[in-house]
């Protein structure tokens, strides 16, 4: 392993994912430095949630490397201990509590200490009143923080959350955005998918923009708003014509 593997939390060579004749990921390779934030972005369709499934090892790339600190995540599934997943569905069981999914899934993971984990990420997300309530009885927003929760029970390094946003309110969204914050000063990394832009750029240093599989664009700086409007009115625009 070289010194500059050791520096990087994600690299991603020549990753590509089809499903069946149609291809969800053609090719996209990157690095995720140690310590980095970074917002991933792009039309419905796009290919982010399938890119974040590869990182999180939960599908196979049809072709190409995910390493993980230097590691390949497939031969060292291991390394799925340190990264926490947030899916754009909830992934919770409805008819469980708040307190009993979490609990369920820390077990699942053999945490050392389950009910210690799952009092302390309820405290976290400020979820003490609702944790002994059935999740199907909880509004979208409630929902979206005990997925959240679910997420940050192994105390994950690497954080690889899909539409962190959905169904929150603003005073939750600012809890999940300061707790993001804390995140990133303790040097954990983060690739965050969400089609709130300016919400997830508040946290993230860097924005990759993705449309049919394909990067279109990845950098940091005054131009990132623009490259953003570009790509998302270019798609809208081809879409439009497509459907005429």
């Amino acid at each position: 392993m070289t010194p500059q593997m050791l520096m990087e939390t994600i690299r991603a060579e020549k990753v590509t994912k089809a499903f069946g004749r149609t291809y969800a990921l053609k090719e996209i390779t990157l690095t995720i430095a140690t310590g980095e934030f970074v917002g991933l972005f792009g039309p419905n369709g796009a290919g982010k949630s399938t890119f974040l499934r590869i990182c999180a090892a939960l599908i196979r790339p049809t072709a190409g490397r995910l390493l993980v600190r230097g590691k390949d995540v497939w031969k060292n599934l291991t390394m799925r201990g340190e990264i926490g997943f947030l899916s754009h569905a909830i992934g919770l069981y409805p008819n469980l509590t708040v307190t009993e999914n979490l609990l369920y899934f820390a077990k699942l993971s053999a945490l050392k200490d389950p009910v210690r984990r799952v009092d302390e990420v309820i405290d976290k997300l400020d979820m003490a009143t609702y944790a002994g309530m059935e999740v199907g009885r909880l509004s979208r927003g409630w929902q979206q923080r005990a997925a959240i929760a679910r997420g940050l029970l192994n105390d994950p390094q690497i954080l690889l959350w899909d539409e962190p946003f959905t169904g929150l309110d603003e005073i939750a969204t600012r809890m999940i955005l300061g707790l993001l914050d804390d995140f990133r000063a303790q040097g954990r990394s983060a690739i965050i998918s969400s089609h709130d832009f300016s919400r997830t750029m508040e946290v993230c240093g860097r924005a990759i923009m993705i449309d049919r599989g394909r990067i279109e664009y990845d950098g940091a700086g005054v131009d990132v708003a623009d490259a953003y409007r570009r790509i998302m009115s270019v798609r809208a625009g081809t879409s439009t014509a497509e459907t005429a």
